[in-house]
């Protein structure tokens, strides 16, 4: 994979880790106006993502997480209000680093001839046909939409907005 790609996936993993600039650890788990998805569920959540696709694509999961992962921010999980029910906001975003730099790793290890392979897990691979597919979809498309999430949330609770 070209490193403008590469600079482009980090250049997402920095947005979303700027837009948590300012927030108040306490307040992560409010859902203004309608905002269900808040930071703490958005962060645990993309990381269970990018977790899962590094496991995937290199047989071990860059960090280790707790066994009501799934249950907390897999599909169809309801986010909630409640703060107790979360990590503490550096919990994330010091996993974000290391399954970042697993993620990269695990780029840079592949030819990009490997990168038109069918995507390992056979029960996504409807949606993420390709190994490179699935590795842009979880470090740009699906990042991204969840950081618009949190930029929202910010605009909601009235937190002031932050650059790119």
């Amino acid at each position: 994979m070209s490193q403008e790609i590469l600079n482009a996936i980090e250049q997402c993993r920095g947005m979303v880790l700027g837009y948590l600039n300012g927030i108040p650890d306490a307040r992560a788990a409010e859902q203004p106006a309608g905002q269900v998805n808040h930071p703490a569920w958005t962060l645990g959540h993309l990381l269970l993502v990018e977790n899962g696709v590094v496991h995937t694509l290199s047989g071990k999961a860059a960090v280790e997480l707790p066994a009501n992962w799934q249950e907390l921010y897999g599909m169809g999980s309801k986010p909630t209000s409640n703060r107790a029910a979360y990590q503490p906001l550096e919990f994330y975003v010091s996993n974000f680093k290391k399954t970042r730099a697993a993620m990269v790793d695990v780029i840079k290890s592949y030819k990009p001839e490997d990168l038109e392979k069918p995507f390992p897990d056979e029960k996504l691979r409807s949606f993420l046909p390709t190994i490179g597919r699935a590795v842009l979809f979880a470090g740009l498309v699906h990042e991204g939409y969840h950081a618009g999430q949190i930029a929202s949330w910010r605009k909601a609770m009235g937190l002031p907005s932050v650059g790119m």
